[in-house]
Order: C-alpha cells, then structure tokens, then sequence
C-alpha cells in the first residue's frame, strides 16, 4: 500500500490560499472586568477559508467563586461570509491563588470572536491566564 502525497497537490492548486503571520488583537471588554488584562500577539494560519488562531489572556484581579470575564477579539482576516462557523477550545490557571481557569465558551460576531472566560477560585491579586485556539471560516 502506497501513501499518498497531497502536499504537492494542495500547493499547485490554484484555488487555495495559504498564510500565517502574526497579529495584536484588539481586546474590548464586554462582561465583568479583571484588574489588568493583556494579551500576547497571536498566531495565525489560513489553508483556503479556515483560519487558525492561538494566543493567549493574562491579567490580574481578585474573587471567590465563579468568575466570568468576556473578551472580543478582532480577526486577523476578513469574514466574508455570515455563517459564522468555527470552533475554539481553551486552558487557563491561576497563578498566585487557589482554584482553575478555562475558556467557557465563544461566539463569533462578524469579524470578532467572543471569548468567554471563567475562573472558579479565591484569589487576591493573582495572575490569572488563558490560552485559546479557535479557527474560523472566512468565506
């Protein structure tokens, strides 16, 4: 049994663009507000009209219990379409406190992803971090 070698024929095809880069999203604040919040400059890669995105959220603030801090990321390309179709998945500690960090779920608006963190801790003045994936389609 042969394997098959679909590299050179994704590359010659035409109608298939393929690229990465690097982008700082711009973060707007939607739901409850941390202390401080920062985000690293992501990473992307498109293969015809998906687009990977990872990166990651720091900050720092205080609470017991549930705690839930919603983010807008803006894309690095253009959604064409109004599907509005993709997937994410996520991780999270705390740095500093007791408890765990994870991404509670998302949502895409046009050409924003709506990140929904969540933290179940008690914590003062910890750091707190989330790593996201996500991947979307553009057109």
């Amino acid at each position: 049994m042969g394997v098959a070698n679909i590299t050179n024929n994704i590359l010659s095809d035409s109608n298939i663009t393929i690229a990465h880069g690097t982008y700082t999203p711009t973060l707007t604040l939607v739901g409850n507000a941390i202390g401080s919040v920062a985000i690293s400059v992501c990473l992307y890669t498109r293969v015809g009209n998906l687009v990977t995105v990872t990166g990651s959220i720091s900050g720092t603030g205080s609470g017991t219990g549930i705690q839930q801090y919603s983010y807008e990321l803006s894309l690095p390309i253009t959604q064409t379409n109004t599907n509005l179709r993709g997937t994410a998945t996520g991780s999270g500690q705390v740095i500093g406190g007791i408890g765990t960090n994870g991404l509670n779920g998302f949502q895409f608006n046009t050409n924003k992803m709506l990140l929904e963190f969540q933290s179940l801790n008690t914590f003062t003045g910890a750091g707190l971090f989330w790593n996201f994936t996500f991947t979307y389609e553009i057109a």
